[in-house]
């Protein structure tokens, strides 16, 4: 991988698009690959507080417009400026939405934090829970609107606290559909400037609205408590008697006989367990390509053809793996806003739970009323397929010149990321002699004797634009016929550019391979670096059963 070193700073050659944390304001950022189809984010918060799960503080009460914000009235949010709604409108109230065909990378799209700490990009604008099949095309509703009412408790609730701020245009005994985060909130506190009545309802699908005993333009702020499950929860190996079957959408017999096809396809089947049918769906849908609908597959079931040839941006896999898990038995909603889409899955005894399953787009614009923390989650512990962990990768960016610790809003921040700090010391560079062909790397013959397998070792991204002394996070795999290595150390070193690459080399660090031979891990780069052009390269040593091998 070519490396750059210029006017004193390191960069990587740009490969990425890079990502950043909410704005004050309207942020643009292009030129690349993203984890999400709408993503978001700004930049306006203090590099201390960006990572901040405690609420972050109680937002202004002004009833006064901020930055881009959109304005809720009893049919959703409105916006400044018109909105795509590839996904439909930003209201639950009688919306349906239907499984497209525009499965190519979009370009630009706009998105508003209401939430502190942010939760960008999944805020739950809309959720639906029932599938049906019109005219040979899929659609997606709430099963039920019936409004309930929802308490404000006296008490605080277990959980991660969290305070919504939405500028409302109030009319009197009307619902307003407003976001949420998670379907099981608690409201502990509401507070509204000017001073009027707020009742909180939800649906089915747990949208949450508000009924305001005014005519008015109100601003609402609303404090809740979060289960942390809904974020974090793990998965435990449930047997299918906890599954009731009445959670999960009814899907048609026209639905099921297709969507029985998908599970043969995929190797789902009712007499694996949920645990194993859920890991084998995510690590399917997570694996997605962003591309045009191929016109040979027209003719047949889009749903199908979407699911078996992995195609399609968030909406798309998120779309499929409803209609897929449903029909398994597996209760699942599809949720979306104006920046992203996702899905939530019912796991007996942990409730509701948010899962991402990724997306790609080029361009993202964001804003908020202030500078808000980002909520941070635990490491995902579900299946991540290369393709997942590529876009993953290419979230990760730098936030100024001194901020290693910032990870995009979009990625779940995953804390197993090895130090290079932390593993054995790395081997000299005059240790690392390679077989290839009839030399070695370093140019010295080689010595037929080796018969051990040489592994496959691959850079699969790096993150880019790195100053000297900063840190630099790879993506990279080792194989043997397809094979994940567990356990392998390996060293990263920096060679010269189009010279022999083991003269001159600069060892960085080591990291290891876990159970499925991907290595993920920070190395930084030393701070007196020459100038020049050089390059990353991962090298194993080799061991009892492989023999050495170096990243190409």
């Amino acid at each position: 991988m070519k490396i750059f070193l210029k006017n004193n700073k390191l960069a990587l050659v740009m490969i990425t698009l890079l990502f950043a944390i909410p704005a004050i304001g309207q942020q643009s950022f292009d030129g690349g690959t993203l984890l999400h189809e709408f993503t978001v984010a700004d930049k306006s918060v203090p590099k201390k507080s960006r990572r901040n799960n405690n609420g972050g503080g109680i937002p202004p009460l002004s009833a006064d417009v901020q930055n881009d914000e959109p304005i809720f009235d009893d049919k959703g949010p409105n916006f400044s400026e018109t909105q795509k709604e590839p996904y439909g409108d930003l209201s639950p109230f009688g919306t349906t939405n239907q499984l497209d065909d525009k499965t190519d990378r979009v370009k630009t799209l706009n998105y508003f934090s209401n939430f502190t700490p942010s939760i960008i990009p999944y805020k739950r604008a809309v959720a639906q829970n029932e599938i049906v099949k019109n005219d040979e095309k899929y659609e997606f509703k709430v099963k039920n609107q019936a409004a309930r009412k929802v308490p404000t408790l006296k008490s605080s609730k277990p959980g991660e606290v969290f305070w919504g701020s939405f500028l409302v245009r109030a009319e009197q005994s009307r619902l307003h559909p407003l976001p949420s985060i998670s379907p099981d909130q608690s409201i502990i506190e509401i507070q509204t400037e000017p001073k009027v009545g707020v009742t909180l309802y939800k649906d089915s699908a747990d949208n949450f609205s508000a009924k305001i005993d005014s005519n008015a333009l109100v601003r609402i702020n609303i404090k809740y408590s979060v289960p942390s499950n809904y974020f974090n929860g793990i998965f435990a190996d449930e047997p299918w008697s906890e599954f009731e079957p009445s959670r999960a959408s009814q899907l048609s017999p026209e639905i099921s006989t297709v969507s029985k096809r998908v599970q043969k396809k995929l190797g789902l089947s009712r007499r694996l367990s949920p645990l194993t049918n859920l890991n084998i769906m995510v690590e399917h849908f997570r694996n997605f390509e962003a591309r045009p609908f191929p016109e040979e597959l027209r003719k047949g079931d889009l749903y199908e053809q979407i699911s078996i040839h992995q195609v399609g941006v968030c909406r798309h896999r998120s779309l499929a793996f409803t209609i897929t898990a449903n029909s398994l038995g597996i209760a699942t909603r599809y949720i979306y806003n104006e920046a992203h889409a996702f899905v939530e899955v019912f796991w007996p005894k942990m409730g509701w739970r948010r899962i991402d399953l990724g997306g790609a787009a080029d361009e993202l614009n964001a804003a908020s009323n202030d500078g808000r923390g980002l909520h941070q989650t635990a490491p995902d512990t579900l299946p991540q397929p290369e393709e997942f962990l590529k876009e993953q990768s290419r979230m990760q960016t730098d936030f100024g010149d001194d901020n290693n610790d910032a990870t995009a809003p979009n990625v779940e921040r995953n804390d197993d990321v090895p130090d290079s700090s932390a593993t054995d010391e790395p081997a000299a560079a005059a240790d690392l002699t390679l077989e290839q062909g009839d030399k070695d790397v370093s140019g010295l013959p080689v010595k037929e004797t080796d018969l051990r397998p040489r592994p496959d070792l691959k850079i699969l991204t790096a993150k880019s634009s790195v100053k000297r002394g900063m840190t630099v996070m790879v993506l990279a795999s080792i194989q043997s016929q397809g094979r994940g290595l567990k356990g392998k150390k390996v060293t990263a070193f920096l060679g010269p550019a189009g010279q022999n690459i083991l003269a001159n080399a600069v060892v960085i660090g080591t990291s290891r391979s876990d159970s499925t031979g991907r290595i993920k891990a920070r190395f930084t780069i030393p701070a007196e670096q020459d100038i020049g052009r050089w390059e990353l390269f991962l090298y194993f040593k080799g061991d009892k059963e492989f023999g050495p091998a170096l990243s190409d």
